[in-house]
């Protein structure tokens, strides 16, 4: 008699896992034949509370870049998720466009947006780069929005209005200790939509290693992810 199989249960203990961006993946074997395939779903919001162990925040995401897939978060921050309010599961855009290192600023030019909210004049969108230590400690500056020339109401072809996604930021550097930062993203705009995440950059967006006053910076992306660090040494 033929027995349908397809139904499956697993289990693990990430709170073992070093602090990263890891994918969940699946293999299924049948006789001799093995397939693997990342774990995926574009239907449902299926999500377990985030967990806290030894200061370490364990978080299930979904990352829409790649089809929606599952991706488990191991970090160590003072960053309040729970405060993110958007009304779509989907990834929240972020781009650069420019990125200099000089005099111990960071300046970057991009665009960043939350789907389906506004990002008008009047809806006051608000952008901020976050830098986190290892320590978990949060560094935050002010990114400025600002009206794009270009039409990103109609390149992102949708009701809401977003003629202010494109932002500039200028970052002084020179306060911080040597180390590595993880950059983050937070976003804000009508009141109440709120969303913060790690600065991914799909594009591989680097910098020269760059000196002044004795300290160099530099900043680096992560192939696997796009996660973008900054170095101070």
């Amino acid at each position: 008699m033929h027995q349908t199989r397809i139904m499956y249960e697993a289990s693990y203990d990430a709170s073992q896992l070093p602090e990263g961006q890891y994918i969940i993946k699946v293999t299924v074997t049948n006789g001799k034949t093995v397939k693997t395939a990342q774990l995926i779903d574009q239907q449902q919001d299926i999500y377990p509370a985030d967990q806290i162990h030894d200061g370490i925040k364990i978080r299930i995401l979904k990352n829409s870049v790649y089809s929606y897939r599952y991706e488990i978060s191991v970090e160590k921050n003072n960053i309040d998720f729970n405060l993110i309010n958007k009304p779509t599961v989907r990834s929240s855009g972020y781009g650069v466009d420019k990125m200099s290192l000089a005099s111990g600023h960071l300046t970057m030019v991009g665009t960043s947006w939350i789907y389906q909210v506004g990002f008008a004049s009047a809806d006051n969108p608000v952008s901020k780069m976050l830098l986190v230590a290892a320590d978990g400690t949060v560094y935050s500056y002010d990114a400025v929005n600002k009206a794009c020339t270009v039409d990103y109401t109609k390149i992102l072809n949708t009701k809401y209005n977003m003629d202010n996604v494109c932002y500039t930021l200028d970052a002084d550097l020179t306060n911080l200790a040597k180390g590595s930062y993880t950059i983050y993203w937070q976003l804000a705009s009508q009141t109440d939509k709120y969303d913060v995440f790690k600065a991914n950059n799909y594009f591989s967006t680097k910098t020269d290693n760059v000196t002044y006053n004795g300290i160099t910076y530099s900043i680096s992306t992560n192939d696997e992810d796009g996660t973008m660090t900054l170095t101070i040494k």
